[in-house]
């Protein structure tokens, strides 16, 4: 063991029990000072959730035939989540492909520069 973050009071708050058996090895913590966090994610949203042909309603509703590509971005404070690096990664992309590539962001910002870029770039 290199580290002990063991006999503290603070609770750590851990995601997936994944993470929690990591910190317990590597840190020899006890596990009373964990808090398994429920994911953010909404029943309705899983996608198990989902109908069986979403995926082509979905497509159809949006105009992205099935000879397109579909890159999705899913996250808040876009310029710290590289959404401008994205951009200018699939403006990059040979044309043959970039021509059939769609990029959806989703989160909550505000998205007139990094539409003016996408336009920009083509």
């Amino acid at each position: 063991m290199l580290y002990s973050i063991g006999g503290g009071k603070t609770k750590l708050l851990m995601l997936t029990g994944n993470q929690i058996s990591d910190f317990k090895r590597f840190y020899n913590t006890e596990p009373e000072r964990f808090q398994h966090l429920p994911p953010g994610v909404y029943p309705d949203r899983k996608y198990s959730n989902q109908e069986h042909n979403s995926r082509n309603i979905y497509r159809e509703k949006n105009g992205i035939t099935d000879d397109c590509f579909l890159a999705l971005q899913v996250g808040s404070d876009f310029s710290r989540k590289g959404v401008d690096r994205s951009i200018v990664a699939l403006a990059a992309l040979p044309e043959e492909i970039r021509k059939r590539t769609r990029l959806f962001v989703v989160g909550q910002d505000e998205p007139r520069t990094f539409a003016a870029l996408a336009e920009k770039l083509g």
